[in-house]
């Protein structure tokens, strides 16, 4: 039975992926990089230190991340001001539907607690979620399961008895490590063969969720 749901933020809440890949590819070009689709499949769901790899097959581009990730930020903060502009679809439905059931709600991001406020008080209703647990928190990032763990403990929920909704490879990698439940939700990255071997569910949309609980 499931008694909580933990929830990715970016691509799987909000609709920001779209908008950090544009900044990324219209910044590398300025640059003179290419950036291919398995620089962002590596990147997504993770922090720099996890991703790196992935910087290091463009010669130089790691000396230039830096100002990308602050234009990114810009962006993706500019887009929010205007409330659940960002919503993915199915988003308010859901959350909805779980706190009427009084199933636990937690939030898991590799990105940092006060981008993760920002983002979550730009949905447009103030929900009380039970737990907040973003990457300055952890020590080892996605696709570790450190911060699912971390969410889990922090509402004392087995593990077996939690699903994680992701939309990263490395995300459903860090679920799957961490013993969950995984859904998978597509936004920007392609399912391989490994994700479609480790993911339990497949949604077209977050409400969609509503019907296997």
């Amino acid at each position: 039975m499931i008694e909580c749901v933990i929830f990715d933020l970016d691509g799987l809440m909000v609709n920001t992926e779209v908008i950090a890949r544009t900044v990324y590819k219209e910044e590398a070009l300025k640059l003179g990089y290419k950036l291919d689709d398995d620089f962002f499949k590596g990147i997504t769901g993770s922090t720099l230190q996890e991703s790196k790899k992935y910087f290091d097959k463009y010669d130089g581009l790691i000396n230039h991340v830096q100002k990308i990730m602050i234009k990114r930020r810009e962006a993706i903060f500019k887009a929010s001001n205007k409330k659940g502009f960002l919503n993915k679809k199915g988003l308010i439905e859901l959350l909805d539907y779980l706190f009427f059931k009084n199933i636990k709600v937690c939030i898991a991001t590799s990105s940092d607690y006060e981008y993760a406020k920002k983002l979550l008080n730009s949905i447009g209703k103030d929900y009380k979620f039970d737990a907040i647990c973003t990457g300055d928190m952890v020590k080892n990032h996605k696709p570790n399961p450190d911060i699912f763990l971390l969410a889990k403990d922090k509402v004392n929920i087995p593990s077996e008895n939690c699903l994680v909704l992701e939309d990263s490879k490395n995300g459903i990698i860090a679920a799957k490590n961490a013993k969950m439940n995984v859904g998978f939700i597509y936004d920007t990255i392609e399912e391989d063969e490994i994700m479609k071997n480790l993911y339990d569910f497949k949604f077209n949309s977050l409400d969609e969720v509503i019907k296997i609980l």
